[in-house]
């Protein structure tokens, strides 16, 4: 008695064909679905708005706070690179926008310098440096404040700039050319000759020319002809843990630090463990 025959089962190359296959197709789809949110929440939020959410992502962000033994990890490799080589000695006066729990504040104080100021949008964040800073006994104003706030003169007396060392990656999250170079100006007002660190997100992900660039363009030119949102500029986007936040190139980083009358005098992307950049008054 003989039995029916069987198809043959797939062989091992159809089935990883057709996984990948699969995969592929789920990565096109979300990286639509990623384009669509950006634009959708850029075009929904006004810039306080936008503002205000990446504050409240990060307020929850217990790995910042003063409980965590972030605060307490000194500088990271680049920060300590670029003050050693472009920072004036201690104990010259540092402002220190975007301070977090006093992680930075800590590690300069620990160098011999002064604090002249330092503000961050969280206010847990800003009473969690205070605690963590006065055993030091060191003094300074430290207040709770946004980029934003600074630029329009929104912050206590801080006497003379010698450098400024704008918190990890906060940068990144103030959107909009004009309010970035305000910034820069409120900066160089305080310091004439201070260096300002800075470091950012660089564009890892999305080339000019392919399927994600091109509706991202499509969609946010269709949101500006139905005038729905603020105005959003290439490099501008949405990340659900780090809020809004924008992606330097350096074409970018150059021409802002130039009408804020500052020069580029060092710049690292990809290359880098962070992306970061060193500005000089020119």
């Amino acid at each position: 008695m003989s039995r029916s025959a069987r198809p043959d089962a797939p062989s091992s190359k159809s089935v990883a064909g057709s996984i990948l296959g699969l995969t592929r197709w789920v990565d096109r789809a979300y990286g639509a679905f990623t384009v669509v949110r950006d634009e959708v929440a850029l075009a929904a939020c006004t810039g306080d708005v936008r503002s205000a959410t990446t504050t409240a992502i990060y307020s929850r962000a217990d790995k910042y706070g003063g409980r965590s033994e972030y605060p307490d990890a000194g500088f990271f490799e680049f920060e300590d690179r670029v003050v050693r080589r472009f920072f004036p000695r201690p104990p010259a006066r540092v402002l220190v926008p975007a301070c977090g729990a006093g992680r930075e504040v800590l590690e300069l104080l620990r160098r011999g310098y002064q604090i002249a100021g330092a503000y961050d949008p969280v206010p847990q964040f800003v009473d969690d440096c205070a605690a963590r800073v006065r055993p030091s006994g060191a003094e300074f104003p430290l207040w709770v404040g946004t980029h934003q706030g600074f630029s329009r003169g929104s912050f206590p007396s801080v006497g003379p700039v010698d450098a400024v060392l704008v918190g990890w990656g906060s940068y990144t999250h103030l959107l909009g050319g004009p309010a970035r170079v305000s910034f820069l100006r409120a900066l160089r007002g305080l310091g004439p000759r201070a260096p300002v660190a800075l470091s950012f997100f660089a564009p890892f992900e999305e080339v000019a020319g392919s399927p994600r660039s091109r509706l991202r363009a499509h969609l946010r030119a269709g949101l500006r002809r139905l005038r729905v949102g603020p105005p959003s500029e290439p490099g501008d986007a949405f990340r659900p843990g780090a809020g809004f936040v924008h992606y330097f190139d350096r074409e970018r980083m150059v021409a802002e630090a130039a009408a804020a009358g500052y020069s580029v005098a060092h710049y690292e992307d990809h290359h880098a463990a962070y992306p970061h950049a060193v500005l000089i008054p020119g």
